[in-house]
């Protein structure tokens, strides 16, 4: 079963209905949602981070300027990193595209489409996960995108193996730089 063809612009757009009880059938496009942005550290940031605050208790209580510079470096060095993920990772449309069907212990192709929409800043390093994938799945698509133009379009291609038969549900995605 393929999944419908969303962008997140698109969900921005729907109208609020206040109604209790929906008017019509309830399809693919009323049951989306607007993407959650949610910041997570991993274990080499938790550990960089360790780190600074140690350069950083040193240089205080040893007063020496060699630490106060390293500390201003590694400090300068995850503020950058932040950001520029967060601007990397600003106004970036994904859609994903899955075959009809997909046999079991065979690998399917599922692409994904990103659009970036700034004027001027590219996108880079990008990385897509598939997140809480169901246990249906033996391999959980894994992808990466180089470069992304400003203003353009790019598709990543990867594969995706079905553990077992039936329905595969495919919720979240994440993007990470």
């Amino acid at each position: 079963m393929a999944l419908p063809d969303i962008f997140l612009s698109d969900l921005l757009r729907l109208p609020l209905k206040w109604t209790t009880r929906p008017e019509s059938p309830t399809t693919p496009a009323d049951i989306t949602q607007k993407g959650r942005r949610r910041h997570e550290v991993t274990l080499a940031g938790f550990i960089f981070l360790g780190i600074t605050l140690f350069v950083m208790i040193a240089a205080i209580n040893s007063q020496t300027n060699t630490l106060f510079m390293a500390f201003g470096l590694m400090l300068g060095g995850l503020i950058v990193s932040g950001f520029l993920s967060w601007i990397s990772l600003r106004k970036v449309d994904i859609k994903r595209r899955l075959a009809d069907h997909v046999v079991a212990g065979e690998p399917a192709e599922i692409q994904y489409f990103l659009s970036n929409r700034k004027r001027r800043w590219l996108c880079f390093a990008i990385r897509i996960t598939e997140v809480k994938a169901s246990s249906a799945l033996a391999e959980a698509p894994d992808g990466y995108c180089l470069h992304i133009p400003a203003g353009k379009s790019a598709v990543v291609t990867t594969r995706l193996l079905a553990a077992r038969r039936g329905a595969i549900a495919l919720s979240d995605v994440r993007v990470s730089c």
